[in-house]
């Protein structure tokens, strides 16, 4: 059995997935590391490679094929403390990578000997071992407040209309430098954001219980097809493989 673990600000899959994953992209941070041996990911020359593990950056469009290799994938919210040490520290100027000094820390038998006991604070100090951080470290980065106005009104409006206008009265940003100065903070385009917090959202009513049709009108999805559609762009796999405790994964929220 597959299995999803979701923190606050990371999630841990680890598992078999029956179907490759199509080319997409999201604003996530990702870690995707083989259990048993190396994955296929695609280059940007468009030839498959053997890669053992992956530190993705977010905005970063990438396609693997794990198909029925046991894999592990983390991923991390790129805004939280954890996904801003992880852009300073290893991926300020890169796409990727695909060395992590405390690898070795992400003991795969030991995980999921930690799984199989609902170890859930244990399985996230692993992870955030492997990734050389704690949260005492000290992150420099902050957000422009006017940007940081413009994501808290889109994350607590995210089921209705939001329009420029209304960005641009929450900034006080005229449409050209608000659309800017967006995309330069966040590295994707407001609109683009905007659906990733509706796809988030869709997410979560889906795996907890929701049918599809009611995620996706919950979200703000004209219908089903168009939440798969960018379900499957922006994630790379449908919808109705996360459908809660189904066939392909189990879910956990660890409080």
């Amino acid at each position: 059995m597959n299995h999803l673990i979701i923190w606050k600000e990371l999630s841990l899959f680890i598992g078999v997935n029956n179907r490759a994953i199509a080319k997409h992209q999201h604003p996530l941070i990702q870690l995707i590391a083989g259990v048993n041996g190396p994955y296929l990911w695609k280059d940007e020359s468009g030839n498959w490679i053997d890669k053992n593990v992956l530190l993705v950056a977010p905005n970063h469009p990438h396609e693997c094929d794990a198909k029925g290799q046991k894999v592990v994938i983390v991923s991390i919210d790129n805004e939280s403390h954890l996904g801003e040490y992880l852009k300073e520290r290893y991926l300020k100027s890169k796409s990727m990578i695909d060395f992590l000094p405390n690898y070795d820390e992400l003991d795969f038998p030991g995980l999921i000997s930690l799984l199989a006991d609902n170890q859930w604070a244990k399985i996230h100090q692993m992870i955030s071992s492997a990734l050389g951080f704690n949260a005492s470290l000290p992150v420099s980065k902050k957000k422009d407040g006017r940007i940081q106005n413009v994501l808290d009104f889109i994350n607590s409006n995210i089921t209705s209309e939001i329009t420029t206008k209304t960005l641009m009265e929450q900034s006080y940003l005229s449409e050209s430098r608000l659309l800017h100065l967006f995309k330069q903070e966040m590295g994707l385009p407001i609109r683009n954001y905007i659906l990733w917090c509706r796809i988030k959202m869709a997410f979560n009513k889906i795996i907890e219980g929701n049918s599809l049709t009611q995620a996706a009108y919950e979200a703000g999805f004209s219908d089903q097809a168009h939440l798969t559609r960018t379900f499957v762009k922006t994630i790379g796999i449908p919808p109705s493989a996360v459908l809660k405790n189904s066939k392909f994964v189990q879910v956990f929220f660890p409080i």
